[in-house]
Parts: C-alpha cells; structure tokens; sequence
C-alpha cells in the first residue's frame, strides 16, 4: 500500500512539473507580417537607441503563460564594429504599448556588416508582439 501510495505521489509530482515546464516553453506565434512602426502612435514617445543596426528577419515567439519573445536576425549596416545592446531595438505590443528587449549578454559585438541571430525576451504582456524595428527601419 506504501508503495502504491509512494508511486502515486510521485506520478503527481512528475506530471505538475511537466505542465509548469510546458508553460515556459517559447512557440513562434503565428503572425505572418510584422506591422509597420507608423501603423502605432508614439504617445510616450519610447525610441531606439540610433544606431546602424538593422532587422533582417524577426521572428515572434510567446509561452502560454504570456512571456513575449522574438528571434531577431540584426545585421550591422556599418564597415566597422559596433555594440549592439538592447535598447537599439523596439518592440511594439497589439495594444500600442513599446517596449525595450532583454538579452542574456547585455552587449553583443558585430564587425562591419556582420549579421547575427538573437533572442530578445519581452516579459509578460497579454497582446503579442506586432512590430521589432531599430532606428534604421522606424518610419
């Protein structure tokens, strides 16, 4: 009967950490085409950083808990190096809301027109991802 009970506890406490594991894990979301920066007004007037960075491809991803993140393809469009750091990049939420990403390294180094794939976390928002863009590509 211990046993029975002892393995019954057990399969519980698998199966919940299971579900909380799932919770976190990012999806691409199915949006299609990011929306262009104009398509929002700017009422708190957050920018991105100037910068000679560019957005090749970015991708949205979400969790089911409502973590917003995106796979971002940068390229630096300058013959030289250069810092990229997180506040280069805007993303704008469905409801207008513009946000500053957050990197695992606070700063990444690009030579002269090299591209690199990044992952930039948003943190919790209940309306996704719509619009990345850097000062390069803001309309």
């Amino acid at each position: 009967m211990k046993l029975l009970t002892f393995s019954f506890w057990l399969t519980l406490i698998f199966a919940t950490g299971n579900a909380v594991a799932e919770n976190d894990v990012y999806n691409f979301d199915t949006i299609q085409t990011l929306m262009p920066a104009s398509a929002f007004e700017n009422d708190a007037r957050i920018y991105p950083k100037p910068s000679e960075f560019s957005i090749v491809r970015a991708i949205p991803m979400s969790t089911q808990a409502g973590e917003r993140a995106a796979l971002v393809v940068i390229k630096n469009m300058a013959s030289g190096q250069r810092i990229f750091d997180t506040k280069h990049i805007v993303a704008i939420m469905a409801d207008g809301t513009r946000v500053f990403g957050n990197l695992t390294d606070a700063r990444v180094k690009l030579a002269g027109h090299e591209q690199t794939t990044i992952k930039l976390e948003f943190g919790p928002f209940d309306y996704p991802i719509v619009s990345l863009y850097t000062s390069e590509s803001e309309s």
